[in-house]
């Protein structure tokens, strides 16, 4: 027994418009969260790691965008992948 999407999927254009409104201090959190994963340990003390992911989670950005909290982390994700191929 399957259930029924929550939301329609996101289209591409939907996406990349949204990630356009993403502010650059965003990026770079998310770019130090990702820094900070690739140094974490398996096993290892993981807080540095939780602390960066709170940190993003309470950014405004991310919190306007609460209700549709997933859409928002794929922008971001988007977002930063484009930033990290500029640079």
């Amino acid at each position: 027994m399957s259930r029924p999407p929550r939301r329609e999927p996101v289209s591409l254009s939907e996406l990349l418009a949204l990630a356009n409104t993403i502010p650059t201090d965003l990026i770079a959190l998310e770019l130090r969260r990702r820094e900070i994963k690739a140094r974490t340990k398996p096993g290892g003390c993981r807080y540095r790691l939780y602390r960066a992911e709170r940190t993003i989670s309470e950014h405004e950005w991310i919190v306007a965008h609460k209700d549709d909290w997933r859409t928002a982390r794929k922008a971001l994700k988007y977002a930063t992948e484009r930033q990290e191929t500029q640079a």
